[in-house]
């Protein structure tokens, strides 16, 4: 099997979710894994080095299956091609993953010529993973290619956090945000939210986890410098109960996931799909509130936490002081959690539903 995607670090759902299925086939046995791996930094040439070595490995190697996880850009979706002629030109099956939700309007903003090769490529595709029902429709163009619904997962190192969460952690709440800073996130809402949020709630604390990252609205620079400056205003008002960690991974990742109670993500970022944050804080016992944006509402409802209207701080100030009211709803949607996402979207479930697509 040859795989091509990112691997962790940098930490993105799917980077997390590459390095999670390689991992697990390459303890298999019965697999024998080659790995080809997506960089983001020095792009172009790195992007080079790559093509050269798919050619290597698909012109000296005997592969069953290629699995690859497609670019959404330009630069990216001509190291897929060259692996999709590669592949294609050998008879070897070929399996892609999808792990944002806009490859659609990707396609159809390319010009006319180049979204004629993309199309001849994509066609060789045999199985396409999508996240979720709603997906599919991004490859309705292609009606061979078979495609198939396999849901993100929490990683096995959190199998190991109890399945009840003790009431003793939420005498006192703490409002967490684990994804990467992103201004569609829907970070300085959440900081503009939380400015007014403390004021009241002298029992709430804030922490923040994630690198400052570019997007459509803003670029890194932009991001990281309206976000610090609000991070210094909110500690200066509120010592000691605000806390950005940066990256977090590990064992600190799990603690920081078990001492909260409320994690938010109030996205409206364009390629959010299936948020492997989001399963994580369930699992840990957090209550959920994320936006109506996308397909969110697809497999997340008011069992889990609140779905409220992205970019608006007073739905946000809503949906967390009125969760902080009711101390009893708060507790038992967090056990909820552990017990629904335990027992629907575990490493192993997911390793398992891959794999049997992979070995088909």
């Amino acid at each position: 099997m040859l795989m091509m995607g990112p691997v962790c670090p940098p930490y993105t759902g799917q980077s997390v979710a590459f390095t999670m299925l390689v991992n697990a086939l390459q303890k298999d046995a019965s697999c024998k894994v080659s790995v080809l791996t997506i960089s983001r930094t020095n792009r172009i040439l790195l992007g080079l080095k790559l093509c050269f070595n798919i050619v290597y490995c698909l012109t000296v190697r005997k592969y069953d299956v290629v699995y690859f996880t497609c670019s959404r850009s330009k630069l990216g979706s001509v190291r897929d091609l060259v692996l999709l002629y590669m592949a294609g030109s050998r008879k070897i099956r070929i399996v892609n993953h999808l792990h944002g939700r806009d490859f659609a309007p990707f396609f159809h903003s390319l010009p006319f010529w180049y979204r004629k090769l993309v199309y001849w490529g994509y066609s060789k595709i045999d199985t396409n993973i999508v996240l979720y029902e709603g997906m599919k429709k991004d490859f309705k163009q292609f009606p061979r290619m078979k495609c198939v619904v396999v849901p993100n997962a929490f990683s096995s190192s959190l199998d190991a956090l109890p399945l009840v969460k003790e009431e003793v952690l939420f005498f006192r709440n703490r409002i967490l945000f684990l994804s990467n800073i992103i201004r569609s996130k829907g970070i300085m809402e959440l900081l503009h939210a939380c400015k007014r949020l403390m004021s009241i709630f002298e029992n709430m604390d804030l922490t923040i986890a994630g690198v400052p990252m570019r997007d459509e609205h803003s670029t890194e620079i932009e991001i990281k410098h309206d976000f610090e400056c609000m991070v210094e205003e909110l500690s200066q008002l509120y010592p000691g109960r605000v806390e950005y960690l940066g990256p977090v991974c590990g064992k600190k990742k799990e603690e920081v996931l078990w001492r909260s109670t409320i994690a938010v993500l109030p996205t409206y970022y364009s390629m959010e799909a299936f948020p492997i944050s989001v399963i994580e804080a369930m699992r840990a016992g957090n209550y959920i509130i994320t936006t109506t944006f996308g397909n969110l509402p697809e497999w997340l409802n008011e069992e889990n936490g609140a779905i409220i209207e992205p970019s608006s701080v007073d739905a946000l100030i809503s949906a967390i002081g009125s969760i902080l009211n009711d101390r009893d709803r708060l507790i038992r949607v967090c056990n909820h959690n552990i017990r629904h996402v335990a027992e629907h979207y575990s490493e192993k479930i997911y390793v398992d539903n891959v794999r049997r697509i992979l070995t088909i």
